[in-house]
């Protein structure tokens, strides 16, 4: 009996150790914080509601960069953290929870508000606090997936605070890249001699799904053929242990990441599947980067080719990454943080070293 009061002693007071979370500070070679420096976790209230936001830069006076995570309601920080760390030597690099998302999910948010205009309206009141804070007028503003919706949206309605709007994995018309998704799926799976995943698909059908179940088989599916990650499948453990392995996750965290991503998702899904960037969006003014995963089965590269070519903007630049799939930012990080680097000389927010 000792011995197990020993060991749950022992798990509790891990388990107790590990459920809070921090940010390192930046140090010099000597171990002092760099006073230039800022590794901020914040409870910022946005839009009425209190929204988790981090903020890290070795320098206070490098240029703003705001990550708009995709889902909807999956953050994004734990592997911008983990991958896309050595942006935060050249930028201010900002990772942002998205309300209904992450740290800045609450059961007593109201699902009405759960929606495409309040989402970009928050991050109008983020932009414009960062903006006044740190003393800068634009900001490199880079949105993945669910996140390069809020993106577009955002660069169309107020482009004069953006220096340069990235995209990665862009959506451009739901039905049009759920259509493939789901054809690719199906004739990879067929080509594999899968008969299990051939299954699977032929039971839940073609889009449009009868259920957000039906649409979580297929990413199943699309995962476990290199879709969504060309080179590994991200098992859930695989993702609890990474996720662990930054200061700024803790376990509790993972409560949050379940019911958040259910919540956003059932509310924000149609909106994602129904999105028509080429009739919403034909001309921005703004410079315009994609940055597209060869490999990616769940945004249509084909439709985020098409669409650049029609778009009328000042700059538009269409970036492949070979060796990966709908995370190209984090299958080629290094390759990714060079372009944002460039990206944000050619925009004027820095001189290139």
């Amino acid at each position: 009996m000792i011995y197990v009061i020993l060991i749950v002693s022992i798990i509790a007071i891990v388990l107790f150790a590990t459920a809070r979370t921090f940010t390192p500070p930046f140090r010099d070679a000597d171990g002092r914080i760099i006073a230039t420096s800022i590794a901020e976790e914040r409870r910022m209230r946005i839009g009425a509601t209190r929204q988790y936001v981090l903020i890290r830069g070795r320098d206070r006076a490098a240029p703003l960069l705001i990550f708009i995570h995709g889902g909807p309601g999956y953050s994004a920080m734990p592997f911008n953290r983990l991958l896309n760390a050595d942006l935060e030597n050249d930028f201010l690099f900002v990772n942002w929870d998205q309300r209904g998302t992450g740290y800045s999910f609450s059961a007593a948010t109201d699902r009405s508000t759960l929606t495409l205009d309040w989402i970009v309206e928050d991050l109008d009141d983020l932009i414009d606090a960062l903006l006044s804070e740190f003393g800068r007028d634009r900001v490199l503003l880079v949105g993945h997936s669910w996140g390069s919706v809020v993106g577009l949206e955002y660069v169309a309605r107020h482009p004069e605070k953006i220096a340069a709007y990235v995209g990665v994995g862009q959506a451009t018309n739901g039905p049009g890249s759920e259509a493939e998704s789901y054809r690719w799926a199906l004739d990879e799976a067929r080509r594999r001699e899968r008969a299990d995943l051939t299954a699977k698909l032929e039971k839940i059908g073609p889009p449009p799904y009868g259920s957000l179940k039906d649409m979580w088989v297929q990413r199943r599916v699309l995962t476990e053929l290199g879709g969504v990650w060309r080179h590994e499948p991200q098992s859930s453990l695989r993702y609890f242990l990474r996720y662990l392995s930054v200061p700024e996750f803790a376990w509790p965290g993972f409560i949050n990441l379940v019911r958040a991503g259910k919540v956003s998702m059932e509310a924000l899904n149609d909106t994602l599947f129904g999105y028509d960037a080429f009739d919403a969006h034909p001309a921005l003014d703004t410079p315009v980067y994609l940055i597209e995963g060869v490999h990616d089965r769940i945004q249509s590269t084909r439709l985020a080719q098409a669409y650049l070519d029609r778009l009328a903007a000042p700059h538009k630049e269409l970036i492949w990454f070979e060796q990966s799939a709908h995370m190209p930012h984090w299958e080629e990080p290094d390759r990714f943080n060079e372009e944002i680097r460039r990206i944000a000389a050619e925009a004027g927010l820095f001189s290139p070293t």
